[in-house]
């Protein structure tokens, strides 16, 4: 449903990094010692129930999508298909994981509605692994994520 991408940390959020593997020490085993991880840091219990996990997953589908967001869903993917750099553009399932996503990501911001952030937000995650560039597109060394800006341009 989504590719996010990660990039590197800023040098700071390193050295926080570092600052808290340094504290976590050493953990005994049969054999001696070794270095601890953030896994050996969890704790034994679970943080969530499947109750709870069903009902966060019951409360995501109870958010609201307008007829409006449904509308602009739909435009994008098909604005995918027609722009002149992308050889392949994406498919229903594209806009069904926007809605889908869009809704989960309300939900995290303690909203029961999406709005159109929802979409602009979520667009690279959800599009950028279902669209191929035409291959003049690349020979002149266009960037999905600078196609897809046009998109979103042409779409806001």
């Amino acid at each position: 449903m989504l590719c996010h991408r990660l990039t590197y940390p800023t040098p700071m959020q390193e050295e926080e990094i570092l600052r808290r593997q340094i504290k976590m020490g050493l953990k005994r085993t049969e054999r001696g010692a070794m270095p601890k991880t953030a896994f050996d840091m969890i704790a034994g219990q679970p943080v969530c129930h499947m109750d709870d996990l069903t009902r966060a997953m019951e409360a995501v589908q109870q958010v609201h999508v307008s007829d409006v967001f449904t509308k602009h869903c739909v435009e994008f993917v098909r604005l995918t298909r027609t722009h002149s750099s992308i050889e392949l553009g994406c498919s229903p399932r594209a806009g069904l994981s926007i809605v889908q996503a869009a809704r989960a990501r309300a939900f995290v911001f303690g909203r029961d509605y999406v709005v159109p952030e929802d979409l602009f937000e979520l667009a690279e995650d959800v599009v950028l692994h279902r669209i191929r560039l035409s291959y003049e597109a690349l020979a002149e060394g266009r960037k999905p994520a600078k196609v897809l800006e046009e998109i979103l341009k042409q779409l806001g």
